[in-house]
C-alpha cells in the first residue's frame, strides 16, 4: 500500500505530460480499490498474486492468460517502478515498444530504457520520480495525494458519532500493526500509551486485515479502555476514518502513507535501519520520527528501546503544535 501511494506524484506528472494517454495500473488484487478514484489513472489491472502458489499445468495456464489480457491492451509504453523479475516479464512479453524500468534488476536488459536508480540508496518517492524520468519528463512533486468518495466519509462520520466521538476532545488514531513482525511495537507499549493519551484525547485503534490477532492480543490485556475501528473490508475506510484524526500514530507501515496523503500529521515508531530509503517526509508538514532499532525475527520484538513516556511526550509536543 505504502509504494501505491508514494509513487502518486510520478503517475500525477505522467498525466500532465501525456494529458490524452490511456494510463493503466497494475496491482496486487487486495490494492485494486486503493486508487479508483485517482483521477490520473483510466483503468485498474488486477493481478492475483496467489497464483505463484499453483503448480504444474494450472500455473502455467492461468499466467499465460494474464500475458494474453496485458497483451490486448496493445499498451505503447510500459513503466516499471519496481525492480522485479515478473513485472519487467510482463512489460516485455506485453509487446510494448517502449519499456522503462530500474537498470539494477536481473531482467533489466528485456527493457530498452534503463534507469540509473538504485533501492536503499535513496529514498523511495526521489525512486519512483527518477524511473518515471525514463519518459524524458521532468518530475518535480513530490506531494503525494488520496481520493476518497464524499458518502464514505459521512459513513464513517456516523460511525464515529455513534461511538461517542467527535465531540470536544481530538481524536487519535493508532495503527498497531505493520508488514513485518520486526517493525513492531510491542502491544502491551500501545496499550499504556493509548490508556494515558486517553485522559486528554479520544483514542481509536484500526483493525485492518492484518490486525485481528492483534486487536484482540490488545483487547485480552484491556477491556474496558480499548475502541477500535474495523476498517479490515477495505482500505478506503481506514483512509476515511483518518480524515477525522488529527493524529495518526503508527509502525513503519502503508498507513503513515496514506495519513500523510491525506496531509493528517502522523508519528511513526520507525525501524533505524530504513533511514535513507523511507524517510522523505518532514516535520514542517506534520511528520514526525521516533526512531527504534528493529526486532529480531524470533522474538519479534521491536523497538523496544522506544519507551511509552519518550512517544507520550512527543504526541504532546506535537498535538500544542511545538516542535
Amino acid at each position: 500500500m505504502g509504494d501505491l501511494i508514494v509513487s502518486t506524484p510520478a503517475i500525477k506528472c505522467i498525466r500532465q505530460n501525456f494529458p490524452d494517454a490511456k494510463i493503466s495500473l497494475l496491482v496486487r488484487r487486495e490494492y485494486q480499490n486503493l486508487l479508483k478514484l485517482n483521477p490520473n489513472i483510466d483503468e485498474i489491472i488486477a493481478f492475483d498474486l496467489s497464483l505463484k502458489f499453483l503448480t504444474g499445468i494450472n500455473r502455467l495456464k492461468e499466467e499465460f492468460k494474464f500475458l494474453q489480457l496485458i497483451r490486448g491492451r496493445k499498451f505503447d509504453t510500459v513503466l516499471s517502478l519496481q525492480a522485479s523479475d515478473r513485472s519487467t516479464l510482463w512489460a516485455y512479453f506485453s509487446g510494448a515498444k517502449t519499456r522503462v524500468g530500474p537498470v539494477n534488476q536481473g531482467f533489466s536488459f528485456l527493457n530498452n530504457i534503463r534507469v540509473q536508480v538504485y533501492e536503499d540508496a535513496i529514498g523511495y518517492l526521489t525512486y519512483y520520480n527518477k524511473i518515471a524520468e525514463g519518459l524524458q519528463i521532468k518530475v518535480e512533486e513530490n506531494k503525494t495525494e488520496f481520493f476518497i468518495e464524499k458518502k464514505t466519509k459521512e459513513s464513517m462520520k456516523n460511525n464515529l458519532v455513534a461511538k461517542d466521538f467527535l465531540n470536544s476532545r481530538k481524536l487519535i488514531v493508532i495503527h498497531p500493526g505493520a508488514s513485518e513482525p520486526t517493525k513492531i511495537w510491542e502491544l502491551k507499549n500501545f496499550l499504556e500509551l493509548a490508556v494515558s493519551l486517553s485522559n486528554n484525547y479520544d483514542i481509536v485503534f484500526v483493525k485492518g486485515p492484518s490486525e485481528e490477532n492483534i486487536i484482540s492480543e490488545i483487547l485480552m490485556l484491556n477491556k474496558n479502555n480499548i475502541n477500535f475501528v474495523d476498517t479490515s473490508n477495505d482500505v478506503i475506510e481506514l483512509a476515511a476514518l483518518l480524515t477525522f484524526a488529527e493524529l495518526c500514530i503508527c509502525n513503519d507501515s502503508g498507513t503513515r502513507h496514506l495519513a500523510a496523503a491525506l496531509n493528517r500529521k502522523t508519528l511513526t515508531l520507525f525501524p533505524d535501519d530504513k533511514k535513507v530509503s523511507w524517510n522523505f517526509y518532514n516535520e514542517v508538514d506534520g511528520h514526525y520520527l521516533i526512531y527504534g532499532k528493529r526486532g529480531d525475527e524470533e522474538s519479534g520484538k521491536s523497538l523496544k528501546n522506544i519507551s511509552v513516556k519518550s512517544v507520550i511526550s512527543k504526541v504532546n509536543s506535537i498535538m500544542l503544535n511545538e516542535k
